[in-house]
């Protein structure tokens, strides 16, 4: 199980070492799932702007809205962010409003979309991340009517640097609990 779990972590880290640089599609052709994203009507509120966005594989979109300072997010990195989810228009998802979390980038903490899209953050930035079914909640049968939905996320890169034992973990409701419960089943899983 131990290898299994230490094969895992590093294919994981291969891929988003390698995949990173590699991640970016524009100019690739879109799949039917992102012309649906592209023609939803996103509430103003939000400020989506996909065609100013960059464009990642998997139909993942992210987008500075608020640029850092410092050196920019890798994998393995320690950081506290502030989460926020929506729907397109405009509703927090249930327990939407993460306040703070502290994570290190790359463990699978987070949606793999979001850990995505956090990488090369600066601190103070702000990033809003435009995630499509494929990559979201689809899977979780605990989260009801936002399961299958495209989900908008902003993340604050509030600090970047080593945690305390106090710093780590979610400071904020439901849907950060559902993600966790999520990830927990699937180590049950894969260590039977």
């Amino acid at each position: 199980m131990r290898a299994r779990s230490l094969f895992g972590s590093a294919l994981v880290s291969i891929v988003t070492v390698i995949g990173a640089h590699s991640m970016h599609a524009q100019g690739a052709p879109l799949s039917d799932e992102e012309r649906r994203m592209r023609a939803l009507p996103y509430a103003a509120s939000l400020q989506v702007d996909l065609a100013k966005s960059e464009r990642l594989r998997g139909g993942l979109y992210v987008r500075d809205l608020r640029p850092g300072a410092g050196d920019p997010v890798v994998e393995g990195d320690d950081v506290i962010v502030r989460i926020d989810s929506y729907r397109p228009d405009g509703t927090r998802l249930a327990g939407g409003a993460c306040r703070t979390l502290g994570v290190r980038i790359g463990r699978g903490t987070l949606l793999a979309a979001v850990d995505l899209g956090i990488l090369f953050m600066q601190e103070g930035g702000v990033r809003q991340i435009v995630v499509p079914p494929s990559l979201g909640y689809r899977d979780v049968e605990n989260l009801n009517d936002e399961t299958g939905r495209v989900l908008v996320i902003e993340v604050t890169l509030l600090r970047r640097g080593q945690l305390t034992d106090a710093e780590r973990g979610w400071s904020g409701p439901t849907h950060c609990v559902i993600a966790q419960g999520r990830r927990d089943a699937a180590r049950a899983a894969a260590m039977r």
